[in-house]
């Protein structure tokens, strides 16, 4: 038996680093949320700072680790509202984890207000304020394409032959996991 022209290690590694690409792709539509959302509201320095805290929040480091900004005309609510964009990016995560971030990045609208409180009202007035909540940040331009990917839409009928005729029974049903690439729930 011949063996190959490649190594088990030379897969790993390859993995590894196509692993390392998508993370970085995911972080960067991350950052050009956040530099879109507070361009007009952060000076340079102030931007650069949230866009680190922003990648130490994805990569869960250390509060120790965020610095406070100082927004302009922002208020408590457009700040909660980039708080659950971002949360709602990057989930599955505890929101207390992001209600601690706002907490810390903007120490100075948040002097005074409990991480618990912050949480409870992330998505209050969901249509008001300057940040909006958005189910989806990369935008409406985004929606069908996601950077170099490529995403169709589609209707699967199940006509009794797989897994979801195995585990339900009766007419249509709603599917209740969230479609991983667009964040939608779609009908069976």
């Amino acid at each position: 038996i011949q063996e190959p022209d490649f190594s088990l290690e030379d897969i790993r590694n390859e993995q590894q680093q196509n692993i390392a690409k998508e993370q970085e792709e995911i972080l960067n539509l991350a950052l050009d949320y956040t530099r879109q959302s507070f361009a007009f509201y952060l000076s340079d320095e102030y931007l650069d700072v949230l866009c680190r805290n922003v990648r130490a929040y994805m990569n869960k480091l250390d509060e120790k680790d965020l610095k406070p900004v100082k927004a302009k005309k922002l208020s408590a609510l457009d700040l909660r509202h980039f708080g659950w964009n971002i949360w709602n990016y990057f989930k599955p995560r505890n929101q207390m984890d992001i209600a601690s971030f706002l907490k810390i990045v903007f120490s100075d609208v948040f002097k005074g207000v409990e991480v618990a409180s912050i949480k409870r009202h992330l998505k209050d007035d969901e249509l008001k304020g300057i940040i909006k909540i958005q189910e989806n940040i990369l935008g409406e331009q985004n929606k069908t394409e996601m950077g170099k990917f490529n995403v169709n839409k589609i209707l699967v009928f199940d006509l009794y032959s797989g897994e979801y005729a195995r585990i339900h029974i009766g007419h249509e049903d709603l599917n209740l996991i969230e479609n991983p690439v667009d964040g939608n729930f779609y009908g069976y």
